[in-house]
């Protein structure tokens, strides 16, 4: 009865998620499908600008963070876009992974260890707010509690700033912001 349960659950998790991600119900339900291609990877290393040279309205929103004198934003409208909810950076010399919901408007960041690379943060869907995945598990952004079985996400809790674009640059002159992933040929 319990192995019923959890299949009937599991392909609600797979409807609410998003159909065609390969998540399948498995056995036991703690352990997930192998490999990244089941989810959407997040972004690794993205194009940061200097503020000066940013193209976005003082009104724009954004996510900051500050990781010791280092401060970057990420632009709300670039990481709207549903491959575009988790960005993992390097910020000074600490990995960081900044999650956004457009659904919701939750924004979350998430921290690793110093001298570290990206923490492999993905995206896994939709269930009544964002689903990430980080170590082969699948987790809410909204509480960071597991989605299947017990535990809590890998990564502490950083804080994350929710403000506008003119605010941030205000507040951090030094600034750089992401506005997008897409890189000029040139600097590919």
């Amino acid at each position: 009865m319990a192995r019923t349960a959890w299949r009937v659950a599991a392909v609600g998790l797979v409807v609410a998620v998003g159909v065609g991600i390969g998540l399948e119900a498995v056995d036991p339900p703690s352990r997930l499908p192998q490999g990244r291609e089941e989810f959407q990877p997040g972004v690794d290393r993205p194009l940061a600008l200097p503020a000066r040279g940013a193209p976005l309205r003082d009104d724009a929103p954004v996510l900051g963070v500050v990781v010791g004198a280092r401060a970057r934003a990420y632009s709300v409208a670039a990481m709207s876009a549903i491959a575009r909810h988790v960005v993992n950076d390097i910020v000074g010399d600490m990995p960081v992974a900044v999650t956004y919901c457009d659904r919701t408007g939750c924004a979350r960041a998430y921290a690793g260890a110093a001298g570290g690379g990206p923490l492999g943060v993905g995206m896994a869907g939709f269930d009544r707010g964002l689903v990430l995945t980080a170590g082969g598990r699948l987790f809410r952004q909204d509480t960071g509690e597991a989605v299947v079985g017990e535990g809590s996400f890998p990564f502490a809790g950083y804080p994350v700033e929710q403000t506008t674009w003119g605010a941030w640059k205000a507040a951090h002159p030094d600034t750089d912001v992401y506005i997008g992933d897409e890189r000029p040929s040139w600097q590919q």
